[in-house]
């Protein structure tokens, strides 16, 4: 090879690298932002939900990487941008999941009146009770009954909300 060739193949290298950092960036800020933002929907804070911890660490790990090549040398980073780009479908997966929780989350508040205008009605709610689709009325009497537990009991095979007496 000669100097011009090495130029050019350096440079579709810095490019390609600069596309795969953009793609990474933008994907681990999504990934973030909706993370944070359920965060603070949960109507508990100590609920568990399906948060993908170790994708959030590996974007993390990939993202600078490809932002600062020299440091871990630019053969190191070559062999590791398939491994990082692998967490990419991974993370587009991630955020749509986290959009449809952001979503259950955003309706909660409503979902929540329902729940106690039936209670109000009936000590039992069952899940095709409520005006919503039934997987999401299933997810919204879970999430109802895990800050008012003492006072309800859950049933997971008829998916119904019972007062306690």
């Amino acid at each position: 090879m000669n100097v011009t060739e090495v130029t050019v193949v350096g440079n579709v290298f810095q490019s390609s690298l600069d596309i795969a950092k953009e793609v990474l960036q933008i994907l681990y800020e999504e990934l973030l932002n909706n993370e944070e933002t359920i965060e603070e929907l949960l109507p508990k804070k100590d609920y568990l939900w399906e948060k993908n911890v170790t994708l959030k660490n590996r974007m993390a790990a990939a993202v600078e990487a490809v932002s600062n090549p020299q440091e871990r040398g630019l053969k190191e980073t070559l062999e590791k941008l398939p491994k990082f780009l692998f967490n990419v479908d991974e993370c587009v997966k991630t955020i749509v999941t986290y959009s449809e929780r952001k979503e259950l989350l955003l309706n909660y508040p409503t979902a929540e009146m329902a729940i106690e205008h039936k209670l109000g009605a009936n000590n039992k709610v069952f899940a095709w009770d409520l005006p919503f689709d039934a997987k999401y009325s299933a997810e919204f009497l879970r999430l109802f009954y895990s800050h008012k537990y003492p006072e309800f009991s859950f049933d997971e095979e008829n998916i119904a909300l019972v007062r306690k007496d």
